[in-house]
């Protein structure tokens, strides 16, 4: 679909962002990082590319994280110059207190040490450490308050890290819905639909999987998809090929065929689609949605990166690698 364009506000943004677009990495080459000796040989071909700078000591030693954190910030600082919406900002960047929140979660309930954390969202990372690791009665966005509380009765009788994803996932689409439709945005609008349509196929082919009931499946989705939650529930009992067949005449017909078989697969499939659907705006010039394809484009990049970095600490072949790589921008 082509989306109105909107005036030249955007327009010097886009140019610098354009710029920026030349430096992403295309297949060939991460297929060529997968292809490293280990992951200090990848970090040492990081470093005759832009991730240089982020580089503070010598590959041996250097935290990959932290690569990836310099990027980003890196990132968020050139948006911050930018003269976005406040609906855009909040868009892109509330993504990363969620991501944030749930490292958190898990931190504070499985004991599970909290390195990925990116001080890059909306919220300062030290305010969510103090919100949610030591309880502090902080002033903090309204989800993300409703998700933790949501998350203690939760835990209360759950010792599944997965309910912490579920629960958080949905408090943010439902805060994301209130910004998106107060916007008046058609690009972002039918973004959001295909968010709450992946986020619905993943956690209904997760839930069915473990053979839950109605009920649950019902609490946990998310309305404002392209399909009703009701569809969703309908097919709980339904075999995997007739889920595939009900699928098989929409938009995410293949997405459904090829990723029902394993979750690795569906996560990486409905990553591919996203940002499919955000590189359909890169060539508008003067709107803000080339903004944000691009910023779905480094995401995709980072989760690739992190792909071939752990599968090379965790002795995966590159084979294997390449096979559960996200599909990039360029």
């Amino acid at each position: 679909m082509k989306y109105k364009r909107g005036g030249t506000r955007h327009g010097a943004s886009v140019g610098r962002v354009r710029i920026k677009e030349r430096f992403l990495f295309n297949k060939a080459y991460l297929y060529s990082l997968a292809e490293a000796r280990n992951s200090v040989e990848v970090i040492e071909m990081l470093a005759k590319t832009n991730y240089a700078k982020y580089q503070t000591a010598p590959p041996e030693l250097m935290d990959y994280r932290k690569i990836i954190e310099g990027k980003w910030k890196s990132v968020r600082n050139m948006y911050k110059s930018f003269s976005l919406e406040s609906h855009v900002n909040c868009f892109l960047w509330s993504k990363y207190d969620l991501y944030n929140a749930k490292i958190l979660l898990k931190s504070r309930y499985f004991n599970i040490e909290a390195r990925e954390l990116l001080n890059i969202g909306t919220i300062d990372v030290e305010k969510l450490k103090r919100y949610i690791l030591r309880d502090e009665n902080l002033v903090i966005s309204s989800w993300i308050v409703t998700g933790v509380t949501k998350v203690k009765k939760k835990m209360e009788t759950s010792k599944d890290a997965v309910d912490i994803d579920l629960i958080m996932d949905k408090e943010y689409l439902e805060f994301m819905k209130k910004i998106v439709s107060s916007a008046g945005s058609i690009f972002l609008n039918d973004l959001l639909k295909t968010e709450i349509d992946l986020y619905n196929i993943k956690t209904f082919l997760r839930l069915k999987a473990r053979e839950v009931q109605r009920k649950v499946l019902e609490e946990i989705l998310v309305e404002g998809g392209s399909k009703s939650i009701s569809v969703y529930t309908g097919l709980l009992g339904a075999t995997n090929e007739e889920v595939i067949n009900y699928f098989k005449n929409t938009a995410y017909g293949s997405l459904m065929k090829d990723g029902i078989s394993a979750f690795w697969k569906i996560e990486k499939l409905a990553d591919d689609y996203i940002l499919k659907f955000a590189r359909s705006v890169k060539h508008n010039v003067f709107g803000f949605e080339p903004l944000i394809a691009y910023v779905y484009a480094r995401r995709n990049e980072e989760k690739a990166l992190r792909s071939i970095i752990e599968g090379k600490l965790t002795g995966m072949p590159p084979a294997y690698i390449k096979e559960r790589m996200p599909e990039v921008y360029v």
